[in-house]
């Protein structure tokens, strides 16, 4: 991969994201023809992966501005730690601009089923519903993505996939498998072995026969100095700039952070201070941060640490009401912290990098954190967001014994199946289980948290359905319970337990269920095939003459 040559960096622009982009033109010239490729038709998808700090932001930033400079529609998105759970929250940040200006052209057709997506329901579904969902949802976004692009090319641009919600994370899996035929082009940045990540849905992304993988590596000494003298407007002695080089190891995010302590404290970039350099060391980042945060006033550190708290995409009213501040305070703060490169200075609030959201975070103490989340969450309940955006702070608390709290997370597990979204409704419905919810709502909870394991764990769903059997009041729930059970023991290897959890039902359902009774009885007539009774005993004929419920 080639390096820009140094006599050749000043016809270089900057790039949003601060600093000239340096030593990444073998990047761009790929990036340029996928540009080139999509305005033509030709559908592809960019990962650009590398560890943190390598510049994988702003190489899909420039490719942002080349896009649109072609002509293409660019719409952008970024997973967040704190969001992972939230569901389909990245293809929400990519299309709802797009669904709110254009809802009816965007969901025409067969896009129409992807409109849970964007809307809150609250309805629990039964099993077969839940599998239906989760493919109604993925094949709709699908569509929406081509009545998006039918008439401009379009770029969608994903930062961080490795913190990417995992419904998002399959509908672009899922687009990938189908892009040919599409003007799209899906850039995409990822870091290798990110703990939580979804490893097999990242690998089948970076696997795809339609996907370009660009790995971004270390500056170079020359780089480096380069990078130096244009931050610190003087030429730097070789043996400073050798110094920042060691110190960061070329990694371009922690040389920028390095060089704006260096540049607040005056430090000369001379052969007498490269020692100061070599005392900030690997940490370049938090250190830095900690440092520039404290010459700011006492309401901008408050500031930070509540939009790091809320995660990107904050609204301004919730970081006033975290901090205690009024929103005028709070905006002055926000401008000050987008002055000292800690905040970006677009909207929506966010911070320049993971990596600083991570450093302001992590100097928050573990016990105040936790009362800020649970200040968060409250304060996002009473502005009647969406459950799952008051989850996600739940989700980082530990169990307090709230009714209240187990509440708001049966809504957003429920949410989350509406949009077939498994994965996090167990994880909400799970936290909702142990806080614990009041005794009068544990059997719904069992309930709902069983329906949405029947689509990731046969087991769970078998163990949580069954304590919902033996707990529900309602015969009509209580009989899809059972049914239920009956339905996945054979699957887990347990036929004979299937057909006795069949039979109970049958015994305890009343009368005018009669759609459950025959449910479970075809259960009992194919038991054999799973090995829970003889073969010879299917028969049939006795449904001959029957008349078929409604279901």
């Amino acid at each position: 991969m080639g390096h820009l040559a140094l006599n050749e960096a000043k016809t270089v622009p900057p790039v949003p994201g601060g600093g000239l982009l340096l030593e990444r033109d073998g990047e761009l010239a790929s990036l340029d023809a996928l540009i080139d490729g999509a305005a033509g038709g030709e559908a592809r998808l960019a990962i650009v992966e590398a560890p943190a700090g390598m510049g994988k932001t702003r190489l899909v930033a420039e490719a942002r501005r080349r896009a649109r400079e072609a002509g293409l529609r660019v719409l952008a998105a970024r997973g967040g730690e704190l969001e992972r759970e939230f569901p389909f929250g990245v293809v929400r940040q990519l299309f709802e601009p797009v669904v709110l200006k254009e809802r009816k052209k965007a969901l025409a057709g067969a896009a129409a089923t992807a409109a849970a997506v964007f809307e809150s329901l609250d309805q629990p579904q039964d099993g077969d519903e839940m599998g239906d969902a989760a493919f109604a949802v993925l094949h709709g976004l699908y569509w929406l993505t081509a009545n998006v692009s039918a008439d401009t090319p379009l770029l969608l641009a994903v930062d961080d996939l490795h913190w990417c919600d995992r419904p998002s994370l399959r509908f672009l899996a899922y687009l990938a498998r189908r892009l040919e035929g599409l003007q799209v082009l899906v850039a995409g940045t990822m870091r290798p072995s990110e703990p939580g990540a979804d490893a097999a849905l990242l690998a089948e992304l970076a696997g795809d026969p339609l996907a370009v993988s660009l790995h971004p590596g270390a500056l170079s000494v020359e780089a480096v100095t380069r990078l130096v003298r244009d931050r610190l407007g003087a030429e730097p002695d070789e043996s400073f700039a050798a110094a920042c080089h060691a110190a960061t190891g070329g990694n371009p995010l922690l040389l920028q952070e390095l060089l704006k302590t260096v540049e607040a404290e005056g430090i000369t970039p001379d052969a007498a201070h490269a020692g100061s350099v070599r005392e900030v060391g690997p940490k370049a980042v938090s250190r830095a941060v900690v440092v520039r945060l404290a010459r700011l006033p006492e309401e901008a550190v408050r500031v930070a640490r509540a939009v790091a708290i809320l995660g990107d995409g904050a609204e301004l009213a919730a970081v006033a009401a975290l901090t205690g501040l009024d929103e005028e305070s709070a905006a002055r703060a926000t401008n000050d912290l987008a002055k000292a490169e800690v905040l970006r200075p677009e909207p929506p609030l966010g911070f320049v990098h993971p990596l600083v959201r991570a450093a302001v975070y992590q100097d928050i103490s573990p016990g105040e954190r936790e009362l800020q989340h649970e200040r968060a969450a409250e304060i996002l309940s009473h502005a009647e967001v969406e459950p799952e955006r008051v989850a996600a702070h739940l989700l980082v608390i530990p169990p307090g014994g709230e009714p209240e709290v187990a509440k708001v997370l049966q809504e957003a597990g429920r949410a989350a199946v509406h949009k077939g979204a498994a994965e996090s409704a167990v994880a909400y419905l799970e936290r909702a289980l142990a806080e614990p919810p009041a005794a009068s709502s544990r059997p719904s909870v069992l309930f709902e948290l069983g329906l949405a394991e029947l689509l990731t764990s046969g087991p769970a769903a078998v163990e949580h359905l069954r304590a919902a059997y033996d707990d529900l009041k309602d015969p009509a729930q209580r009989g899809m319970a059972g049914y239920l059970v009956a339905r996945v023991l054979p699957f887990t290897g347990a036929p004979a337990e299937g057909l006795a959890m069949a039979q109970r039902v049958i015994e305890d359902l009343p009368p005018e269920l009669g759609d459950l009774r025959q449910a479970c009885e075809a259960i009992q007539v194919v038991a054999g095939v799973f090995g829970g009774g003889p073969r010879d005993v299917i028969d049939l004929r006795p449904y001959r003459t029957e008349s078929p419920g409604q279901g």
